[in-house]
C-alpha cells in the first residue's frame, strides 16, 4: 500500500496532465475501497 501511495504521489507531481487526472481517479477509488474495508473490519471486530 505504501508503494502505491508513493507511486501515485510521483505521478501527481509529473507534468503529464492526463496521467495526473487518471491517478486522482484511482486515488479516489482506492480511498473509497480502503474506507469500505476499514468499516467492514470494524463491523466484524464487534
Amino acid at each position: 500500500m505504501a508503494i502505491l501511495m508513493l507511486t501515485s504521489y510521483d505521478l501527481l507531481h509529473s507534468k503529464d496532465f492526463w496521467s495526473r487526472q487518471k491517478v486522482q481517479k484511482m486515488a479516489e477509488i482506492l480511498r473509497f475501497s480502503a474506507s469500505f474495508v476499514c468499516k467492514g473490519a470494524d463491523f466484524l471486530m464487534q
